[in-house]
């Protein structure tokens, strides 16, 4: 773990999670902005090149699992910025019903 005071924002690495507000995100890496109050999860290639660690959204018995996944605690919303989510269920107050391999928007 590693903290920048200046930007009041924290580092987590390997098997992180964030446990707040009745969300559970986990993954490889997360970074939290306390600032923004916003976490983003990364997973983070292994030693054959696959992802592994990949980030996963827990909110009221729903799963999410994508590569990256962005979530602002204040707004209440979330995001997969590359649109690799698997699973349906909410990002915050956003409805995602996509899977893998389709692209997905704000």
């Amino acid at each position: 773990m590693r903290y920048d005071l200046a930007e009041q924002t924290v580092y987590l690495f390997g098997a992180a999670s964030v446990h707040y507000q009745g969300i559970d995100l986990s993954a490889d890496r997360i970074v939290f902005s306390f600032k923004n109050e916003e976490a983003q999860a990364f997973g983070a290639l292994d030693t054959a090149g696959v992802v592994a660690g990949k980030p996963q959204f827990v909110q009221d018995g729903s799963t999410i699992e994508a590569d990256s996944i962005r979530y602002n605690f204040k707004t209440k919303q979330g995001f997969d910025p590359a649109g690799t989510h698997t699973g349906t269920g909410k990002l915050g107050e956003r409805e995602l019903e996509q899977t893998a391999g389709q692209r997905g928007g704000p």
